[in-house]
C-alpha cells in the first residue's frame, strides 16, 4: 500500500483492512521475520501541524510502547512516515467490539458488565499511574473474545477483554488540548468529558468520565448524552444532565449503588466525580460483592434476572490488555477466586492467579491480592520458582516475607508501589537470582543495602527507579555474581558512580541510557571486559564516544536518541555482529548507511532505525537466570536462545 513505507512494506504482508474511523485505518498483516499476525494503524496526518508536535508525539508514543503489565500487551511502535502520518504496530487480536456485542445481543447482564468495567480500571490506574491518559475510551475501544482453556475445567470458557487504541493516548504533564491545530476534535463525541468537548486541558478524570459513559452504554445500550451531529453531541455533554439508568432503560431494575457510582463517574464537574480508577474499582467491587452475596442466597431465582450475577460469567477470568492482544500463552493455567465472604463493610480485593508457561519455565502471575492461595500453589507446585507480582496486587510486607519463605530464583515486581520495607523482606529469600524493580518508585538508595544479604543475585532492574549514585555503590556490592543491571531512566546516576561500575568485572547487561553519565564515562564503561550489551541511549554522544575494539560478542548496542551519532558509527563498529543494533531518533544516520552495514553482516543483524520492533518484548530471556545456566555465560549460545524461534531462526 502507498501509504506505508517500504520498511514496513518490505518486513509486513498486509493481509486484510480491518476497517477505518475518525483517527484512521487498521490493517491486519504478517510479521515475515516473525511470523506472527500484527495490527498495523495508519492515524490520520495533520499537514498544518509543526514537525516539533510530531516528535513529541513520537516520544510519547515509546513511553506507551515500554508500559510493561501482565493485563497490557505490547505496543510495538510508533513510527512517523515521511509525509508525516504516524504508523503504529501492534499486537493483533480476534473479537468483536463491546459496541457491536451490545448491538446485536443488547446489554449486558449486572455481573458481566461491573466486572468488565473493574479490568478497565485496573489497567487504567497503572497507565495513568504511567503519566499516560487515553482521551478515547469507548465501547468501540473494548475487544471482547472468547478463550477456551483446556486446563481451566472447573471455570469453563472465559472471556478476554482487550482495551485498545492508544493511538491518541497523551502523557499527562504535555500541556496540550483535546483540538488538533487545524481546530479538529480529539476523540469521540458520545463519551467526551465536557473538558474535553471545550477543548480544554484534561486530566485523569477525562478519562473517568469516558469509563463511566462505556459503562453506562454496556448496562443499558444507550451513550448518556447522543445528539444527531458531532458538535450537537458535545453541546450536550457540555451543557445537558444525563438521564439515569433506569430512566434510560426502565425494564431493568438497577442497584442504586451502580445508579450512584455511574452519575458521580459522569458528573459535569471534574472535581465532582469519582477521583481515580482505584476508587471507581473499589466501589464497582463493592457492588459486584453484594450482587454475589444475592446470588448464592437465591439459588431459586431467576436466571434471567438482570440483577444477579450469571454463575458461570461471574466467574470468566478477564483480562484486560491495552494495546491489541494478551500475551498469555495458550497452555496458562488461570485460577481465579471473587471473594464472596466479606465480612459486612469491608472489602476484599479479587486473587487472581495465573500459573504460565515462559521461556520453557512455569510462572506463578499474581494480580489482585497476595494470600494464602499463592502460597498453597507454591507449596504443591514445587516446580514453581519464579513469581510476578503485578501493580494492581494488594499486599504487605509481612505478606511479601511470607512469599520469600519460598525457594524463588525469579521476582518481578515491576511498576509496584514498594518502599524500603518491601527490600527488607525481599532480603530474606536467600535463593533469588533475579529481582525486576524496574519503575518501583519508592525505593530510596539506603534501602539498597538490604539487597546485599541476596548473595545469589545475578540479575537485577532498578531502571526508572530514582536511585542515585549511593545506590550505585550499594549494589556494586553484589559484584561477583551481578551478570545485568539496568539503570536507565534515572537521573540521579553521574559519574560519581563509575568507579563502583567498574568494579562489575563479570557485568554482560548493562543499561545506563538516560541518566547523567558523561560521554566521557561511557568510554570508560565499555571497557568492562565481559560486556555483551549496552544502553547509552540519550547521552549526547558522538562517533568517537564509541570505541573501535569492541567485543565482537556483542549481543545489542542501543544507541538510539544521540542526535549526533553519524554514519561514520558504522566504520568504527564493523567488527561487531550483534542481533540488535538500536539507531533510532539518530537523524543523522541515513537509511543507506544502515543498509551498506547490515549486507556486511550477512542478514544476522537487525538494526532498529525507525523504530519498528524486530523482535517480541515479552521473551526477556536476558532476566532469567535459565538463560546464564544453558548457556554457561557464552554470548554465541545466548544470542541463539534468545532468539531461537525467531531472527536466529531465520539466519541459519
Amino acid at each position: 500500500m502507498s501509504e506505508l513505507p517500504d520498511e514496513i512494506l518490505d518486513r509486513y504482508e498486509i493481509l486484510a483492512r480491518i476497517g477505518s474511523g475518525g483517527s484512521g485505518t487498521v490493517l491486519k498483516a504478517k510479521d515475515r521475520v516473525l511470523k506472527r499476525l500484527v495490527a498495523i494503524k495508519i492515524l490520520k496526518g495533520d499537514r498544518s501541524v509543526p514537525i516539533s508536535h510530531y516528535a513529541n508525539l513520537q516520544r510519547e508514543a515509546k513511553t506507551i510502547c515500554r508500559l510493561k503489565h501482565p493485563n497490557l500487551i505490547d505496543v510495538y511502535d510508533f513510527i512517523l512516515t515521511q509525509d508525516q502520518r504516524p504508523v503504529m504496530l501492534m499486537e493483533y487480536v480476534s473479537g468483536s467490539s463491546l459496541h457491536q456485542l451490545v448491538k446485536e445481543n443488547g446489554p449486558l447482564n449486572l455481573g458481566e458488565a461491573i466486572e468488565i468495567a473493574v479490568e478497565i480500571c485496573r489497567a487504567m490506574e497503572y497507565a495513568h499511574r504511567e503519566g499516560i491518559l487515553h482521551r478515547d475510551l469507548t465501547p468501540r475501544n473494548v475487544i471482547v473474545d472468547k478463550v477456551t482453556d483446556q486446563e481451566d475445567t472447573e471455570q469453563g470458557p472465559g472471556l478476554r477483554v482487550t482495551l485498545l487504541d492508544f493511538g491518541i493516548a497523551k502523557n499527562q504533564n504535555i500541556q496540550d488540548s483535546t483540538l488538533s491545530s487545524a481546530g479538529y476534535f480529539i476523540g469521540t463525541a458520545t463519551v467526551a468529558s465536557p473538558e474535553q468537548a471545550r477543548g480544554e486541558k484534561i486530566d485523569r478524570r477525562s478519562d473517568i468520565y469516558s469509563l463511566g459513559c462505556t459503562l453506562y452504554f454496556t448496562l443499558t445500550g444507550k451513550y448518556p448524552l447522543e445528539g444527531d451531529s458531532l458538535l450537537e453531541t458535545l453541546h450536550k455533554q457540555i451543557s445537558e444532565v444525563p438521564p439515569s439508568l433506569s430512566e434510560s432503560n426502565p425494564g431493568t431494575a438497577y442497584p442504586a449503588k451502580l445508579e450512584g457510582i455511574v452519575s458521580r463517574a459522569i458528573r459535569k464537574s471534574p472535581a465532582e466525580r469519582i477521583q481515580s480508577m482505584r476508587d471507581f474499582e473499589s466501589e464497582l467491587l463493592a457492588v459486584l460483592n453484594e450482587l454475589n452475596a444475592e446470588l448464592s442466597s437465591s439459588r431459586g431465582a431467576d436466571k434471567t434476572n438482570p440483577t444477579l450475577v450469571d454463575s458461570n460469567r461471574s466467574k470468566l477470568p478477564l483480562i484486560l490488555a491495552i494495546g491489541a492482544a494478551l500475551l498469555f500463552s495458550a497452555g496458562m493455567l488461570a485460577l481465579k477466586q471473587v471473594s464472596r465472604d466479606a465480612p459486612q463493610g469491608k472489602l476484599i480485593a479479587q486473587a487472581s492467579l495465573t500459573l504460565k508457561r515462559k521461556n520453557d519455565v512455569e510462572w506463578l502471575i499474581v494480580k489482585g491480592r497476595l494470600n494464602d492461595e499463592c502460597f498453597d500453589i507454591l507449596r504443591k507446585r514445587r516446580e514453581v520458582t519464579r513469581v510476578q507480582i503485578t501493580p494492581e496486587t494488594e499486599f504487605s510486607a509481612d505478606d511479601l516475607k511470607k512469599l520469600m519463605s519460598f525457594k524463588l530464583v525469579f521476582l518481578d515486581m515491576r511498576d509496584n508501589k514498594i518502599d524500603d520495607n518491601y527490600l527488607e523482606a525481599i532480603s530474606g529469600c536467600q535463593t533469588l537470582r533475579s529481582l525486576v524493580l524496574s519503575r518501583c518508585h519508592g525505593i530510596s538508595d539506603p534501602g539498597l543495602k538490604h539487597l546485599l544479604k541476596l548473595t545469589q543475585l545475578e540479575v537485577l532492574a532498578l531502571d526508572g527507579t530514582g536511585i542515585g549514585d549511593r545506590g550505585v555503590k550499594t549494589i556494586c556490592k553484589l559484584h561477583p555474581n551481578l551478570r545485568l543491571l539496568y539503570l536507565s531512566d534515572t537521573d540521579k546516576i553521574t559519574d560519581a558512580a563509575l568507579p563502583s561500575l567498574m568494579n562489575l568485572r563479570l557485568i554482560q547487561f548493562l543499561e545506563v541510557g538516560h541518566t547523567k553519565i558523561s560521554a566521557s564515562g561511557v568510554r570508560k564503561l565499555f571497557e568492562l571486559p565481559e560486556l555483551v550489551s549496552m544502553n547509552v541511549a540519550g547521552l549526547n554522544l558522538q562517533d568517537d564516544d564509541i570505541p573501535e575494539n569492541l567485543n565482537s560478542s556483542y549481543l545489542f548496542l542501543l544507541l538510539m536518541d544521540n542526535p549526533k551519532l553519524t554514519d561514520r558509527l558504522f566504520s568504527r563498529i564493523q567488527q561487531l555482529n550483534p542481533i540488535l543494533l538500536d539507531v533510532s531518533a539518530c537523524p543523522l544516520i541515513t537509511k543507506s548507511a544502515i543498509d551498506r552495514y547490515e549486507q556486511l553482516q550477512h542478514g544476522y543483524t537487525v538494526v532498529m532505525h525507525s523504530g519498528i520492533a524486530p523482535v517480541s518484548a515479552d521473551s526477556e530471556h536476558y532476566f532469567d537466570p535459565s538463560l546464564y545456566d544453558l548457556s554457561g555465560y557464552d554470548p554465541t549460545k545466548m544470542k541463539k536462545i534468545i532468539f531461537g524461534s525467531q531472527v536466529w531462526a531465520l539466519s541459519n
